[in-house]
This record gives C-alpha cells, sequence and structure tokens, in this order.
C-alpha cells in the first residue's frame, strides 16, 4: 500500500505541477496566519478591547509582513523562508 500511495502521488504532482501545489500550500499558510488572527480579535485580544498597545503593535506587525513580503517576492522566495520560526 505504501508504494501504491508514492506512484499516486508522483502522478499527482506530475499532472498538477510543483509550482501549483507550493503555491497552494503557502496560501494554506498565510490562511492559517489570518485565522489565528481572527481568533484573536473574536477573543478581544486586539483591538478596541484588547490591552493598550495591542492595536499599535498589530499594525507595526502587519506593516513588517509587508515589506517581508515585499522581500520574498523580489527574490522569488516565500515569506516564512526569509526569517526564522521557533
Amino acid at each position: 500500500k505504501a508504494q501504491l500511495y508514492l506512484v499516486e502521488a508522483a502522478h499527482v504532482k506530475a499532472v498538477v505541477g510543483r509550482d501549483r501545489i507550493r503555491r497552494n500550500k503557502d496560501a494554506l499558510r498565510e490562511l492559517h496566519c489570518l485565522q489565528e488572527i481572527l481568533a484573536d480579535l473574536h477573543a478581544g485580544r486586539v483591538g478596541r478591547a484588547g490591552k493598550p498597545g495591542s492595536r499599535d503593535a498589530a499594525e507595526a506587525a502587519a506593516d513588517v509582513w509587508v515589506e517581508l513580503r515585499g522581500a520574498a517576492l523580489d527574490r522569488a522566495l516565500c515569506a516564512e523562508s526569509l526569517c526564522e520560526v521557533s
């Protein structure tokens, strides 16, 4: 069964294309990040009901993310590859 799975996975990669698979994985990572942000907003941890300074920190983080994505595009990399993730 394991060998069959590998053959099927190779077939899917050949049909769909590695670039499209990579873009879908990147989009999924970004979606997870956005879901975490929305969960924080919903819980009141950021925004008007959050701690003082939280909104400024969130806006600063969003600005850094935009700059990071721009740098990643210039280098033809994904943004996550430009920073350490712990």
